[in-house]
């Protein structure tokens, strides 16, 4: 059994992975292993001949703590062919990479489980510490004549300052807005995470407004309609800079306007600081990390992580 460093060479061997454990989707996978994969540290696992079984990726990450930067990196893509599953082939590929990340000075490494049932999963990989969000659930727009006319008025007051929002603007706002709480990105990953955000149907909009103290702000979301549900009513804001129950009227408005006509309802995850702000709000788990180095969760406990790789 090998376990190495991913080449370009690799990149089929990743695809056959990615096909039988994530989709099928070839676009999708195009899209990963042309704009995605590039910037990550990915690592296989195989035999002799170069036959590939496993892989998993790191993508680089870090935290801005009092003018510091934090590395570290979030796992992602973890698969498995279906022959070749039930000998710990994650595990050992998973502990590569973190040894790996470690080395190169990296503080932690993320995983944002893909259901609650694999929390207990990455525990017992040394995943001991959780992150929390604030998440929500609300309908746009009822029914009732008052809630129409109230979104109307919100639309009309924002719909001139309305704009898409580019890659450029993603990043200053997070780089601006939210780098004391939330978990950074390179630009190449920003790239990445908007363009498979609208690729799905999404948008990406952020507007002007005047907030109580009469400062200028500007709020933005990115989001997609939520493939759970079957229905289509639901649209997913993956980030934003919204914080209170203002800003979230502000962009139900929006949503109510510029999305499809069967959108009914919104969810949205936040830092968990908003579930104290804003009691409507939920916490839940979010995610688990692995210290790389000792004593690193006192200084990135309680960021936010939101990456629009779902």
């Amino acid at each position: 059994m090998v376990v190495r460093e991913a080449t370009p060479e690799d990149r089929e061997s990743i695809a056959e992975i990615w096909r039988a454990c994530f989709t099928d989707d070839e676009d999708y996978i195009h899209k990963y292993l042309n704009y995605c994969f590039p910037y990550t540290n990915t690592w296989i696992l195989g035999d002799n001949r170069n036959d590939i079984y496993s892989c998993a990726s790191i993508i680089p990450s870090y935290a801005l703590i009092k003018g510091e930067k934090i590395h570290g990196g979030y796992l992602y893509g973890v698969g498995t062919l279906a022959n070749h599953r039930g000998n710990s082939y994650s595990r050992t590929i998973i502990g590569k990479a973190a040894d790996s990340l470690k080395l190169k000075g990296g503080q932690y490494l993320l995983v944002k489980p893909a259901t609650s049932g694999l929390f207990d999963l990455y525990k017992g990989m040394g995943f001991d510490k959780e992150l929390f969000k604030a998440s929500y659930t609300r309908g746009i727009a009822n029914v009732d004549n008052i809630n129409k006319a109230a979104s109307n008025l919100r639309y009309k007051k924002i719909t001139g300052s309305l704009k898409e929002l580019t890659l450029e603007d993603l990043a200053r706002f997070r780089e601006d807005q939210l780098s004391k709480t939330y978990f950074m990105w390179s630009l190449p990953i920003l790239r990445y995470a908007l363009s498979e955000a609208l690729s799905r149907n999404g948008n990406a909009f952020y507007f002007e407004k005047t907030a109580i103290e009469g400062q200028s702000i500007y709020i933005y979301a990115i989001g997609y309609p939520e493939e759970s549900d079957v229905l289509g009513n639901t649209f997913k804001i993956l980030e934003t800079n919204a914080n209170t129950s203002d800003d979230f009227e502000d962009i139900c408005s929006v949503l109510h306007h510029i999305g499809s006509n069967n959108t009914t309802n919104i969810s949205v995850d936040s830092p968990s600081c908003i579930h104290e702000k804003l009691p409507y709000f939920k916490l839940e788990r979010a995610a688990l990390y692995m210290e790389l180095t000792a004593g690193v969760s006192k200084s990135i406990g309680k960021l936010h992580l939101s990456l629009p790789m779902e």
